[in-house]
């Protein structure tokens, strides 16, 4: 998953929950141009069992 974590009136309550929205990548160039929280997603911080960067990108 690639995209862009919001910080939105819900955060505190949704981060407390382990729940996130995300606007993914594919979504990122309507959400710059209008900010439209409809465009994200919310996702459970569970399915994010770890988060690394892949080495072989240079």
């Amino acid at each position: 998953m690639t995209g862009l974590f919001i910080h939105g009136d819900d955060y505190d309550a949704l981060k407390s929950k382990n729940f996130w929205r995300i606007v993914p990548v594919s979504a990122l160039q309507q959400w710059s141009e209008n900010n439209d929280i409809g465009l994200a997603r919310i996702f459970n911080g569970t399915s994010f069992i770890s988060l690394s960067q892949n080495k072989n990108l240079n």
